[in-house]
C-alpha cells in the first residue's frame, strides 16, 4: 500500500490531513444540524455519527485503532468494526458519503484556519 501511495501522489497512507479536534468539532456541528442519523448495515440500526467519527479519525486524522479507541472511549474491536462500516458505507451509500465529505471539508477549513 505504501508503494502504491508513493506512486500515486507521493504520500504515505494514513498521512493526517486534519486533526482529531477539528474533526470532532465539525462532526458535532453536523450532528447538531441534522440530529439523529442511523445506518442499518445488518439487522440492527447503528449510530452513523459514531461510524463517521471512527472512520474519519482513521482516514483523515491518521489515527490508528488503539488511538481511536482511547480518543472515543470505545473498545478496539468496536473501533475496528466502525472503521470497516465507514469504508463500506462510503462505497454503498451516497448520502453517507456526501455527509462524510461535508464533515471532512469543515474539518479541513478549521485546520487551515488554524495555520
Amino acid at each position: 500500500m505504501r508503494r502504491k501511495a508513493a506512486l500515486a501522489d507521493g504520500t504515505a497512507p494514513w498521512t493526517p490531513i486534519t486533526t482529531a479536534a477539528d474533526l470532532d468539532a465539525a462532526l458535532d456541528e453536523a450532528r447538531q444540524q441534522r440530529g439523529e442519523y442511523t445506518l442499518q448495515p445488518g439487522r440492527k440500526r447503528v449510530d452513523a455519527w459514531a461510524i463517521l467519527q471512527a472512520g474519519l479519525l482513521s482516514t483523515a486524522a491518521g489515527l490508528r485503532g488503539l488511538d481511536i479507541a482511547r480518543h472515543t472511549g470505545r473498545a478496539a474491536g468496536t473501533v475496528s468494526r466502525r472503521v470497516r462500516l465507514h469504508r463500506d458505507a462510503l462505497r454503498e451509500d451516497e448520502t453517507y458519503a456526501s455527509i462524510a465529505g461535508r464533515i471532512l471539508r469543515a474539518a479541513l477549513d478549521r485546520t487551515l484556519a488554524d495555520d
